[in-house]
């Protein structure tokens, strides 16, 4: 590897050595709660079905009758180098704009500062809340301004 080009490119940093060392870190403390994709992966579907319902009451007040929304049976893909294809059920928010297509919602969404991230499905747009903090909520609801729907 030293005389391959790449090596400079696909070198670790110290930022990367630190970050791994604190999650290995939590890992020998026994503190898995602190590592937000184990609490991601951890939360009931009953509390997916709670968080979800809460969040389509609150878009709908937001966006009126701009979108016809709501609550689907999905799976949430774990992913990673462990896990590729392993799939939990979750509870989606379904979303079909009124007045813009499904893929322009999308679009809009994805360049929001920050980005929310959706994916789209037999024509509807999908949000999964096991990806989303109870602190970020506000913020989605917020990016669904008159302009996006």
């Amino acid at each position: 590897m030293k005389r391959n080009h790449l090596l400079r490119a696909l070198r670790v940093g110290k930022l990367t050595i630190a970050a791994l060392e604190a999650t290995l870190r939590l890992y020998l403390e026994k503190r898995i709660e602190a590592i937000p994709i184990w609490n991601m992966i951890a939360i009931s579907l009953s509390d997916i079905a709670n968080r979800t319902e809460r969040f389509i009451e609150r878009l709908k007040e937001k966006v009126g009758d701009r979108a016809d929304i709501e609550m689907l049976d999905g799976c949430s893909r774990i992913g990673g180098g462990s896990s590729p294809a392993v799939d939990i059920p979750t509870k989606l928010v379904g979303i079909v704009p009124k007045h813009s297509s499904v893929n322009e919602l999308e679009m809009k969404l994805r360049l929001n500062d920050p980005p929310i991230l959706a994916r789209i499905s037999t024509d509807k747009l999908l949000l999964d809340l096991r990806t989303v903090f109870e602190d970020e909520v506000e913020e989605i609801v917020d990016a669904f301004d008159e302009y996006s729907l």
